[in-house]
């Protein structure tokens, strides 16, 4: 497959977010209603596989059912890479038959879910134009069984490379979606104020804040995304 040329110091998603959203759209009726867990679990498979299938990749939605999740539900996303047939993976994690989807949880599967695509797609080419080039692939932390305030977790995952160009691209889609063309002006004037719009930036910034020039370049890399916008 073709994969879009790299920008200076990114690389330029397959996924635009904007498509996701819309396919999500007709679901924005479930709002201020009661919704059951396998109507969630059957657009989260439609929509997945859709923008899936479009990246070349599988799709695979992960369903878990679990005690301490009543009233809401989680969605996490992870890249399993194969040499010839890779998956993106979507977790779903829920506890009752019936969610009332609040504004808040629609908000969720509005930002969270697309960022969780573009980001695990965007691994998937990381990883593809490093092969093309013989270059080192992505380092296995063996998922969630390290703590994720270790410093080995924040230094072999969060540190590198290709989270810091993942988180930053998502970072840079919830700036944009708040700021519009005044994004960058923004970051520079009031970096505190991007922080607590962009969920991704701040997921970033409890993990690595002690490590500036960590922060530094992931700051230097949602720039990079914004002006591409």
């Amino acid at each position: 497959m073709k994969f879009k040329a790299f920008l200076e110091g990114i690389t330029k998603p397959l996924i635009n977010i904007k498509q996701v959203q819309k396919d999500l759209e007709k679901y924005k009726f479930w709002i201020d209603t009661p919704v059951s867990t396998k109507d969630i679990i059957k657009m989260l498979t439609k929509v997945g596989t859709k923008h899936a299938k479009s990246s070349g990749l599988d799709f695979e939605l992960n369903v878990k059912k679990t005690g301490d999740l009543t009233g809401q539900f989680v969605i996490g996303g992870m890249l399993d890479y194969d040499e010839y047939d890779s998956t993106l993976v979507i977790d779903f994690m829920y506890t009752d038959k019936e969610v009332y989807i609040t504004n808040t949880l629609w908000k969720y599967i509005y930002t969270d879910f697309p960022g969780f695509i573009k980001h695990e797609v965007l691994h998937y080419q990381q990883i593809q134009k490093r092969e093309e080039q013989g270059k080192e692939t992505f380092r296995e932390l063996g998922g969630g069984e390290i703590d994720t305030k270790s410093k080995k977790y924040i230094d072999g995952n969060l540190g590198h490379k290709d989270e810091i160009e993942a988180y930053a691209m998502n970072a840079a889609d919830e700036i944009y979606a708040k700021f519009g063309d005044n994004s960058i002006k923004t970051i520079q004037k009031d970096l505190d104020k991007t922080v607590k719009v962009s969920d991704a930036m701040s997921d970033y910034y409890k993990q690595v804040r002690s490590k500036k020039p960590l922060w530094k370049k992931f700051i230097n890399k949602v720039i990079l995304y914004l002006k591409e916008k």
